[in-house]
């Protein structure tokens, strides 16, 4: 009998890790949640350890499916790789591309309709990791990474500089205005992306001066995961207004105490030196600065409170990029 786990049950484990659900797993691999459930306790049979504690309807990685996903990457990786190289035609542009996970599902993906459609011949092949893309054996053409360093012998592009402010839904405070000196934190839940290069202490520092993290808070390993907490109600959360662009544009999520940010740049897109750039690479390079330039104008408040998070209701920012902030810069 093979040690191996089935690999159907890999992949719906590799999909709930990626997705943060079961629900949007099962959507991600037009299966049912219930055939996701029985996958994942069959890989749990075989591993003989919970992979995720079920608790109120939801489902929450233990220490040992971070543990288990991290070591899978490289294997799949390969076996990717491997796949790709037998089946594809000689002749086919296939842009082998990978995204941190957050940035892939909140900006990339509502967007990638749109190179598919100008660029039709060129197949996309796309995979969300937190890790950064080897280069190494052309698994991947280009990596959208963060918070990375860019990798020797590569060349790279700065995808913007992110506006890092609190957002919560239009209703979890009542309504404002709130100014983060004089408002008293500790009856709000803080939502946490561990992931991100700005925790809450950074910003409260600049912007609440001597006042510290409360003890009510959650934790997230995804910047989408904290965004999806905060647009259902569950806190504030502290995150780029480029990942939170249709949040905001759509008033799911507003800025509670204004546009007060810190400024980070964590996106870069990386690709490997050659003498003469492919042109599949060329295209999706231009392509993101073009779909950068189009920009989304979110409301910096909620109803009735200000852009300095006083006074009466002003018109809605006119760009995600305040500049209100120090800049924080974790790449080079």
């Amino acid at each position: 009998m093979s040690d191996l786990p089935p690999l159907r049950s890999l992949e719906a484990f590799r999909a709930v890790m990626r997705q943060g659900s079961f629900t949007q797993a099962a959507e991600s691999l037009g299966l049912t949640t219930a055939a996701i459930s029985h996958r994942i306790r069959e890989l749990e049979r075989v591993l003989g350890a919970p992979l995720f504690e079920r608790r109120n309807r939801s489902v929450f990685a233990t220490d040992a499916a971070h543990r288990y996903h991290e070591a899978l990457q490289e294997g799949f990786q390969r076996l990717e790789a491997a796949t790709r190289i037998v089946s594809q035609p000689a002749n086919a542009q296939i842009l082998a591309l990978h995204c941190s996970p957050s940035f892939a599902a909140q900006w990339l993906m509502p967007r990638l309709k749109r190179f598919i459609a100008m660029h039709p011949d060129i197949v996309v092949r796309l995979s969300s990791t937190p890790d950064a893309g080897p280069f190494r054996d052309d698994v991947y053409d280009i990596d959208l990474q963060y918070a990375r360093p860019v990798p020797e012998g590569c060349d790279s592009l700065l995808v913007a500089e992110e506006s890092i402010v609190p957002l919560s839904a239009p209703d979890y405070l009542r309504p404002g205005p709130w100014n983060p000196r004089t408002t008293s934190f500790e009856t709000m839940t803080l939502l946490h992306s561990v992931r991100n290069v700005v925790q809450w202490q950074n910003w409260l520092d600049v912007h609440a001066p001597g006042k510290a993290v409360p003890a009510r808070h959650m934790h997230f390993d995804r910047s989408f995961m904290a965004i999806a907490a905060a647009t259902d109600g569950l806190g504030i959360c502290l995150e780029s207004t480029l990942i939170a662009e249709a949040e905001l544009a759509s008033g799911r999520l507003v800025m509670p105490f204004g546009p007060r940010d810190i400024t980070a740049s964590g996106h870069r897109l990386v690709w490997r030196k050659r003498a003469v750039m492919p042109k599949k690479i060329a295209a999706f390079r231009d392509w993101l600065v073009a779909e950068l330039a189009r920009g989304v104008n979110p409301p910096a408040s909620p109803p009735g409170q200000d852009k300095a998070g006083s006074g009466p209701a002003q018109p809605a920012s006119p760009a995600p990029r305040q500049g209100k902030g120090p800049r924080i810069s974790i790449i080079n």
